[in-house]
């Protein structure tokens, strides 16, 4: 790989960690999903998630730490 490709590579990890990081600060500040988010949930105590990932157990494995939220409301 030449230098140039390698620097090209490097520019593109550092841009995407520092916009991940700005979404994740505006994320805990705001309340407001990111862009890169490709999936996100709401509880209904007001708890949310994100996961940029493809994790097909991302909403299962939310739900189930917040089912006792529901049995509350109840």
């Amino acid at each position: 790989m030449s230098a140039k490709m390698k620097r090209r590579r490097r520019h593109d990890r550092r841009k995407r960690i520092l916009t991940h990081r700005c979404e994740n600060a505006l994320f805990f500040a705001r309340g407001t999903f990111p862009a890169s988010a490709r999936a996100f949930a709401t509880c209904s105590c007001g708890a949310r998630a994100f996961s940029r990932g493809d994790d097909p157990g991302f909403h299962a494995d939310f739900y189930d730490q917040h089912s006792y939220c529901d049995a509350e409301a109840v």
